[in-house]
């Protein structure tokens, strides 16, 4: 997503946004901007997306019964024995939570507001990275394995935020993005990614319930 919003950036030829001490760390690329201000539209999506009863997404359920004080009555009774595609919901989770948490980090950064060395920026990575480490504790007591892989995309989407907040600061070098520079870390990477592909396909399904055992 972040490498193709530079088409875009580009297209539109929006300026870059630098903090105002200078320097480029904590600044945006037209890209960025472009990404940034599409959030107004990942949130009523997302709205209306809440507003459907069949909905099972858990933060979303979260947010309308304790933000909005929503009854599920409201909406009216889900479709009797209705199963959604778990492949067509786990690519929408994965879409949107990329797109959420790229939003949300590019505005507790933006530079036209607090910028990175503000006290309110520090409480809010502190928030977030809190909320990171929660959710990849509670992947932790996942035991089945496909809920596993769905909890997965929103715990690593928000976790991710992670080292993100640490290569703002100086404190973490993003050798994934120089592959080129770092082959024997790379292939780590990718035999773990091999070795977990290979746990997954051997894992052992029950036909009945078409779940892990």
């Amino acid at each position: 997503m972040e490498s193709f919003m530079h088409f875009f950036g580009d297209a539109a030829q929006i300026p870059k946004v630098l903090p105002p001490g200078g320097g480029v760390q904590g600044g945006f690329l037209g890209s960025h901007v472009f990404l940034h201000a599409s959030g107004v539209f990942c949130v009523i999506t997302l709205l209306f997306v809440m507003l459907n009863k069949d909905m099972r997404c858990r933060m979303l359920l979260w947010v309308r019964r304790n933000i909005f004080r929503m009854d599920a009555s409201i909406l009216g009774k889900p479709t009797q024995g209705y199963r959604p595609n778990v492949a067509r919901v786990a690519a929408f989770e994965y879409f949107y939570v990329t797109w959420f948490m790229y939003v949300l980090m590019l505005a507790v950064v933006d530079p036209r507001l607090f910028g990175l060395y503000h006290p309110v920026t520090y409480v809010l990575c502190g928030l977030i990275i809190i909320w990171g480490l929660y959710l990849l504790y509670k992947q932790t007591q996942q035991r089945e394995v496909g809920l596993s892989i769905r909890y997965g995309i929103g715990a690593i989407g928000v976790a991710w935020f992670i080292p993100e907040c640490a290569q703002f600061y100086g404190e973490f070098y993003e050798f994934y993005l120089y592959a080129d520079r770092h082959p024997i870390a790379m292939t780590i990477v990718l035999v773990l990614f091999i070795a977990i592909l290979r746990f997954l396909w051997l894992t052992p399904i029950n036909e009945k319930t078409q779940r892990s055992l």
